[in-house]
């Protein structure tokens, strides 16, 4: 069991040596949807090891913004006008602190989805590119023999839409590179938390949206006499072994208790009831009596109850980015939803001159899909629809004191 957060997570990374690349890419981003070969700006990429403490008003938040001071300086103060490159590598200083910002924050998708990074993706492809290998090994002789060949997965070509899921600063690129230095941090503050709150709606507000079933739910325990900590295991242990009946969706009789996902399942709660949950996944049962029993086999657990910017007022409307509602939980596989990011979070520069397009056409914009029908399967029954067993994901209903 392993408890996520933000910290948990870049602590990770870095001990796993990751890094990321800030590009900025040529083009509108419509122009960057369709497109299968990804031009970046030269000048305009930079790559940078991930660290685990927190990033704002840390020593290299500080060094950045020294680097972005001097280029802007260097910008505004020269004779000539600044070329596509420079402004690039500008920009590229800009998107490293947008990504800094975002690792502080909580991104549950990779805990859920199988996020893939395919800055050639098409606008519509199929799913079935993205689904592993297979292959069979056979006895041969050594002379002659036909061998069986690797091959793409058989499934039915379903296909995935990529958007262009895009927020704007209603300025110029020659604002930016003018603009003060508290304004330039306010927007790329804002911007790691609006693209980060919108990368986690795009798996919670699938998941929020299936009215669940009785073969893809779990109702609270209620033996008599028992214990709120014992109700509680007995809920969470009974989910996993309903979990493991149901089918998954690519197959016609693959039962999920035999992905290897199902030693350690996913679990995404409600922030109020992960201590309750934390005493009982450990095997500890309390209330009355203590009792010890056997740790429950879960794999992550996510706590998740909105984005961060859940309930702020933008213009005349609230945002709701809702997340997990208290006292119910979900159990998954991970990686059976599916996350195709042709790009990460950039700004639109346009492939003419960057300084002479106008406000308008200024936006922050990242292109992703998403796949989730292997995870959610038929467990919605929304619109009369009758719940099939297929999927990788049950609701519970956890009990109350």
């Amino acid at each position: 069991m392993r408890i996520i957060n933000a910290a948990s997570v870049a602590e990770q990374k870095m001990k796993n040596g990751e890094v990321r690349v800030a590009k900025v890419y040529a083009g509108t981003a419509e122009e960057n949807k369709k497109t299968e070969n990804a031009r970046v700006f030269e000048g305009g990429e930079a790559k940078y090891k991930i660290g685990s403490g927190k990033w704002k008003n840390s020593a290299g938040y500080h060094e950045l913004w020294r680097d972005i001071y001097a280029s802007q300086q260097k910008i505004v103060n020269s004779a000539t006008p600044p070329t596509s490159a420079e402004l690039a590598a500008y920009f590229a200083k800009m998107f490293i602190d947008v990504q800094r910002h975002m690792d502080d924050l909580l991104d549950i998708t990779p805990m859920i989805a199988n996020v893939i990074k395919d800055e050639n993706a098409q606008e519509n492809p199929n799913v079935r590119n993205y689904l592993p290998f297979i292959g069979k090994e056979k006895i041969i002789s050594g002379t002659n023999d036909k061998v069986p060949l690797i091959d793409a997965k058989t499934a039915s070509l379903e296909t995935m839409t990529l958007y262009v899921r895009a927020f704007g600063w209603k300025a110029s690129v020659k604002y930016y590179a003018f603009a003060a230095m508290n304004v330039l941090q306010k927007v790329t503050e804002a911007a790691a938390r609006i693209a980060t709150d919108y990368k986690n709606a795009q798996i919670m507000d699938a998941i929020n949206a299936v009215t669940f079933g009785t073969k893809h739910t779990i109702a609270a325990d209620n033996t008599a006499n028992a214990t709120f900590d014992l109700k509680l295991y007995n809920t969470i242990r009974k989910a996993r072994k309903k979990l493991g009946t149901l089918v998954h969706p690519l197959y016609a009789n693959r039962l999920v208790s035999t992905l290897a996902g199902f030693n350690a399942p996913g679990f995404l709660v409600h922030p109020n009831n992960l201590w309750d949950l934390q005493r009982v996944l450990s095997g500890f049962t309390a209330g009355g009596f203590v009792q010890d029993v056997a740790p429950l086999p879960i794999g992550d657990v996510i706590p998740y109850a909105c984005g961060v910017q859940h309930g702020e007022v933008w213009g005349e409307e609230t945002l709701s980015l809702p997340g997990v509602t208290e006292n119910k939980a979900y159990m998954f596989i991970p990686d059976q939803a599916i996350i195709v990011d042709k790009r990460d979070v950039t700004l639109e520069v346009g492939s003419g001159s960057v300084l002479e397009l106008s406000a308008e056409e200024r936006s922050w914009h990242r292109i992703s899909g998403t796949h989730t029908n292997y995870l959610i399967g038929g467990a919605d029954t929304s619109n009369g629809a009758t719940g099939t067993g297929k999927g990788c994901i049950l609701e519970i209903n956890l009990p109350t004191e």
